[in-house]
């Protein structure tokens, strides 16, 4: 897989780009390091440019993620709000249809719609 953001190295196995200064390293067991060289040669660049890119990438997905997890919350409680007003809709229509009376009518929509 190749990274859109994914920063071009130049022919002397630089980066094309200005690098931050920061320095940042760690370990890989033998197993992740494989996946890792076998990923960087698929993307056409070295291990350690590839790794930086991962991190960039969830450095970055992780501020989607936050806005994701909102969306949802929001989704989730328009949701909610919506499955009280079909209930409460279902209700009424049973009662004024003047074939159920209020009290069955409430059990009906809390039995059958206000599942979780």
């Amino acid at each position: 897989m190749f990274f859109a953001f994914m920063p071009k190295q130049d022919p002397e196995g630089g980066l094309a780009e200005e690098v931050s200064p920061k320095i940042v390293s760690f370990r890989l067991d033998p197993q992740d390091s494989k996946n890792l060289v076998e990923r960087a040669e698929i993307a056409g660049v070295s291990p350690g440019h590839f790794a930086k890119c991962l991190v960039l990438e969830a450095l970055n997905r992780a501020g989607q993620m936050d806005e994701v997890k909102e969306r949802i919350l929001a989704l989730e409680h328009a949701l909610t709000l919506v499955r009280e007003d079909i209930a409460l809709s279902t209700e009424v229509l049973l009662v004024a249809a003047g074939h159920t009376p209020k009290d069955a009518a409430a059990a009906w929509v809390t039995d059958n719609l206000k599942r979780s």
